[in-house]
């Protein structure tokens, strides 16, 4: 989980530090690659959890 939240602050930050966010395909790509983000580290934990909730 630490890995994607470094990785969505770099990309981020990245973004900004060389003005790609200006561009409008830039930007689509980057805020869905974002979201992907977002969705796989919800994924791993709804998926952690219920293991854990199994193995009880």
């Amino acid at each position: 989980m630490a890995l994607f939240l470094v990785t969505f602050i770099f990309d981020i930050y990245d973004a900004i530090q060389s003005f790609e966010f200006l561009d409008r395909k830039k930007t689509i790509l980057l805020v869905l690659n974002l979201l992907d983000m977002v969705l796989i580290a919800n994924l791993v934990i709804m998926v952690v959890t219920n293991v854990f909730k199994s193995s009880d």
